[in-house]
């Protein structure tokens, strides 16, 4: 049962009590020297909310659960103060007063390391028959050999694209997520969704309250690998290594049962682990980014299919933020993807193309560049003239023309309209969504918009590198999941507390008591 839950005003007061009850004015000083920055997020973080969301998760009947407000409050300080180990938590928690007081804790009453990995699982959703989080728990030896080979044989056989990125094993697996996208169905094994939930109430939403998603239209998605620090060929729980056989085929203990093969663009070789996929949100008036989703994914699975999954979760989660703009880089250029945001979720497909495909001509045999722009038959690329909404087209003329110059002087003339105003392309917006979007490639529109991709790399880099993911030892999806939520969280107060005044925080040396 979820009874007992230590409230915000609770908070609030509890640390205005504990700071006064310190010796002397030099203490509370010191506090308030080593941890406002922290206070200021910690009181004003809602977690009352929270409550609500997770309270279906326990049962009706039985203990209540104790202190489950200070826990989630203790992960959250945990990414602040640079600990990802829960037991280094815990024995901080034990050892220094003012940690434990800022988790909601009292210094004598903290709870032990299994009640934070328990409200860790019990959030996660799955079964705990299916979990391989025991010692004991053994799977076939050879279970990541396969992935291993795969990964190995696709980049050898395919080779790596112009865009530096390894192709899709499977290219019909976007056909196959578009599918059951517009069937209605839901992808299999969603497990962490009540960890979506927590970053829309405890980040995205005081995001929005302190007004920072007013400015944003526009989302990009990017994924990242995520390096375990396991042993992808597991350990020996047989006596065969006792018996001189080093090389037996028994069932093995895997730390990281949910690690598998993928391949790192970046790094150029295969790596061990999962891929964490972000969608992420640029606020262009306060220069601030905010995550939006987050997902953790198989190593071996392609982004053109993450990001298919993780809009698709997205604009299902959260269809009210006015979101128009999809930016995505050149691993998601494929169809499903542009019919999907075009047509199902109605938002404009911004995409790098990926050099990979071959170039096509259209009616009256103009060509067109990379870009998706017509060249006309001197070489020259045609100007764009707008959007004709009427037919839904889009309108290029000769650049000559365009520019105010004579088309008498173009060498192609013979071959080419004789009226002064130069010649015009029509192009269907709907032929061709790949090389024709909503918002043609080579407009201002496109380029300054697209501009805000960088943001999901940014938040990659933040969550690896100033949150320490990247060193992080945990294993299993569930804790990494987990883990990457509260950071996420916190890159939303760390965004309030960049853009908000003083005034918008509780204080905690003036707060007053409930009555």
């Amino acid at each position: 049962m979820l009874i007992s839950w230590q409230s915000n005003s609770d908070y609030r007061n509890f640390l205005h009590d504990y700071r006064m009850n310190k010796k002397d004015d030099t203490e509370r000083n010191y506090f308030n020297l080593r941890f406002r920055p922290i206070v200021k997020v910690m009181t004003r973080l809602d977690i009352d909310a929270a409550m609500e969301y997770i309270r279906p998760l326990y049962p009706r009947f039985g203990r209540p659960a104790q202190g489950q407000a200070q826990i989630l409050r203790s992960f959250i300080l945990m990414s602040r103060i640079d600990v990802l180990s829960i037991t280094a938590m815990v024995d901080k928690l034990r050892s220094d007063p003012d940690i434990a007081a800022l988790a909601g804790f009292s210094p004598s009453d903290t709870p032990a390391v299994a009640s934070f990995y328990e409200f860790m699982i019990r959030l996660w959703g799955q079964n705990r028959s299916e979990m391989h989080l025991g010692i004991n728990d053994v799977l076939p030896c050879d279970r990541n050999a396969n992935a291993l080979d795969e990964v190995f044989q696709t980049k050898n056989s395919k080779g790596i694209g112009s865009d530096g990125k390894l192709p899709d094993s499977n290219p019909s697996i976007t056909e196959e997520c578009e599918r059951i996208i517009t069937s209605g169905k839901a992808f299999p094994n969603t497990f962490g969704v009540v960890y979506q939930g927590l970053l829309r109430i405890l980040g995205i939403k005081s995001s929005e309250e302190a007004g920072l998603l007013a400015a944003v239209n526009t989302i990009s998605g990017d994924g990242t690998c995520f390096h375990v620090h396991a042993s992808p060929h597991g350990h020996h729980r047989c006596d065969c290594h006792k018996c001189g056989i080093h090389n037996c085929t028994c069932p093995r203990h895997f730390s990281d049962a949910d690690a598998t093969w993928g391949y790192d663009s970046d790094l150029e070789k295969n790596y061990f682990g999962h891929t964490i996929y972000t969608l992420t949100a640029y606020n262009p008036d306060h220069h601030v980014d905010l995550p939006m989703h987050i997902r953790i994914l198989s190593a071996r699975r392609h982004d053109s299919a993450s990001g298919l999954i993780c809009l698709h979760e997205f604009f299902s989660s959260n269809p009210d933020y006015g979101i128009q703009n999809v930016c995505l880089d050149s691993a998601h250029d494929n169809m499903p993807t542009y019919r999907l945001c075009v047509n199902t979720w109605h938002v404009n497909p911004l995409i790098d193309l990926n050099g990979r495909g071959k170039k096509k001509s259209i009616k009256d045999t103009i060509t067109y560049d990379n870009d998706g722009v017509p060249i006309c038959h001197c070489g020259k690329r045609m100007v764009y003239q707008g959007m004709d909404y009427k037919n839904n087209r889009l309108k290029y003329r000769c650049p000559l023309a365009a520019a105010g110059e004579s088309t008498s002087t173009c060498p192609c003339i013979a071959n080419c309209s004789p009226s002064k105003y130069g010649r015009c392309v029509y192009v269907k917006s709907s032929s061709d969504l790949r090389l024709f979007p909503p918002i043609p490639r080579e407009s201002e529109l496109f380029k300054n918009t697209y501009k805000q991709r960088t943001a999901c790399e940014r938040v990659n880099n933040r969550l690896l590198n100033d949150y320490h993911l990247a060193t992080y030892k945990g294993r299993t999806a569930m804790r990494i999941f987990f883990f990457t939520t509260i950071s996420a969280i916190n890159i939303h107060l760390d965004a309030q507390l960049k853009v908000l005044k003083d005034s918008d925080f509780p204080d905690v040396d003036r707060v007053e008591h409930a009555s």
